[in-house]
């Protein structure tokens, strides 16, 4: 490319070359590269992964060894890794590089909410004259702040609602890219990595059955008492107020009595075990969806400390499940007692 002769001076006249006179000489290949490397937009592709996890320093380390020893077998040309630490108390600690993170001591009784690690770094990539961007982004985060439901909930913009989808992942992962076969490499590092940290004990119990099936097993709860109780009031009607043989005979006064009694009573009865059988189930599915919390991160002594206090609270659900489905089992068998004496006899 030859040099821009046409240049200006301050009155507009075509500049003569004196000291001072600003000449550009870039080669359009050039030209080119180092656009696209400064305000080019490089395509990008994500993965949500929902399986809830343990992660702890140790884990961490390893999906940082794996990066690098990834990006070695590729024309990398430089990287820098950093990591963004936020805890539930609203302070945050930012590592500008990795030798920072790996410095730092965990001994802190706060509790970690949230973990980004990003790498950056330059690859060279056939076509470009110059290395090209490269970022990943993995964000860990094992809940939603309310804020961020309320902000999801009222927004009217399609973008922020993705966002919010985003967000509530436990697990995020992010590359932006030129080299496409490089980005699919790393998503797979990254998938690999989140399927070999270890899982919550809750996830292997055998409450987990009742909380796949939370819904069809309190509507159980919900409405077999309720119907047994009926049944069993039809069949104590039969036995308090038994049918004249004679069906033509006048109906008593004493038996109209009797049948508004058996009525009156069993309204009473159908009610009490109506509003029972409602607020059984109603504490049976709270227990079952309250149950199954757990820290993601195994970071600070306060994420330790706060483990064993969500496993006192998950044992604490487990017994409150137990009484209330015990409770409601025992008003069934009440319940078919009375109607399998009443179609026997």
């Amino acid at each position: 490319m030859t040099e821009i002769d046409h240049s200006r001076n301050g009155d507009g006249q075509p500049s003569t070359g004196k000291p001072g006179t600003v000449m550009a000489a870039l080669d359009k290949n050039d030209l080119r590269s180092m656009f696209h490397l400064l305000v080019g937009k490089p395509d990008s592709t994500q993965q949500m992964f929902k399986r809830r996890v343990h992660v702890n320093i140790a884990a961490i380390h390893d999906l940082h060894g794996q990066m690098v020893e990834k990006l070695r077998n590729h024309r990398v040309e430089g990287m820098i890794a950093t990591v963004d630490v936020s805890f539930e108390d609203k302070t945050s600690l930012e590592f500008g590089t990795w030798a920072e993170f790996e410095q730092h001591r965990w001994t802190s009784p706060k509790v970690t909410r949230e973990v980004r690690l990003r790498w950056e770094f330059l690859v060279t990539v056939d076509g470009y004259d110059v290395p090209q961007r490269h970022t990943v982004t993995v964000k860990l985060s094992p809940h939603l702040k309310p804020i961020d439901v309320m902000r999801a909930v009222l927004s009217k913009d399609p973008s922020e609602a993705d966002s919010f989808e985003i967000e509530s992942v436990p697990i995020f992962c992010r590359v932006d890219f030129v080299n496409h076969i490089l980005s699919k490499e790393l998503l797979a590092l990254v998938d690999e990595w989140v399927h070999s940290l270890p899982q919550p004990a809750v996830e292997n119990s055998w409450f987990s059955w009742f909380e796949e099936r939370a819904n069809p097993f309190c509507a159980l709860i919900r409405y077999s008492a309720p119907l047994l109780t009926a049944l069993a009031a039809l069949l104590c009607l039969s036995l308090v107020a038994p049918l004249d043989e004679n069906p033509e005979a006048p109906l008593t006064k004493g038996y109209l009595v009797m049948i508004a009694q058996w009525a009156f009573i069993s309204l009473i009865i159908l009610y009490v075990v109506d509003k029972s059988s409602g607020f059984i189930a109603g504490k049976t599915f709270e227990s079952i969806q309250k149950y199954g919390a757990f820290r993601m991160f195994k970071l600070t002594s306060g994420d330790d400390e706060g483990e064993q206090k969500l496993a006192q609270r998950n044992k604490k659900q487990v017994r409150n499940f137990l009484i209330s489905s015990g409770f409601s089992l025992l008003i069934n068998i009440i319940g078919g007692v009375i109607v399998y004496l009443g179609f026997t006899n």
